[in-house]
């Protein structure tokens, strides 16, 4: 055991070395921090696992695009894909379709300046994204009022889906924040 706390102790006192040495200040602070970010990102990537959550590469990169052309966090938009239509592109519910479920009908003219097929991944994400920038432009200020409002609930507060979007981007932000 005492070797075990002198090996630590010489672990922690390199690594001040190394930050020192590339003109940093040494934190252990910082490096507390740094592990506590680690820790929360495992635990959010085993909770994700757990819900069975898998956000496919593709929706990834389209929300990230979506998330520098209008604002909207990427994670809350990877979320609204998972509880619109667990990340399917061809999903369907009447006038409502794609994987964030965009409105086809009344939505028309927003999936046009996109290409127009709501099977399109860039093209759906865009549109879903693109109506929450305007939730947001008229009044929304969270993620849960922004959520609230994609879903059309005229209800104040927390509904069960604002919690559920809301719950999942927190994770997968946790997931990233490493």
């Amino acid at each position: 055991m005492k070797y075990g706390c002198v090996l630590l102790s010489c672990a922690v006192f390199l690594t001040g070395i190394k930050a020192t040495a590339a003109g940093e200040d040494w934190n252990p602070e910082g490096l507390r921090e740094q592990k506590h970010q680690e820790a929360m990102s495992v635990a959010a990537q085993e909770w994700l696992a757990d819900n069975r959550i898998v956000i496919p590469h593709d929706v990834r990169l389209a929300a990230e695009k979506a998330e520098n052309e209008t604002g909207i966090s990427r994670y809350l938009i990877m979320a609204t894909c998972w509880i619109e239509s667990q990340c399917q592109n061809n999903v369907s519910n009447g006038d409502c379709k794609g994987l964030m479920q965009v409105n086809v009908v009344l939505h028309k003219a927003l999936l046009n300046e996109y290409g127009g097929n709501w099977r399109n991944t860039y093209t759906n994400i865009m549109a879903g994204a693109r109506l929450m920038q305007y939730f947001t432009e008229h009044g929304a200020e969270d993620a849960g009022e922004i959520c609230r409002r994609y879903h059309g609930e005229k209800k104040p507060g927390y509904s069960e889906y604002t919690r559920q979007i809301c719950e999942i981007a927190d994770m997968l932000a946790q997931e990233d924040s490493w």
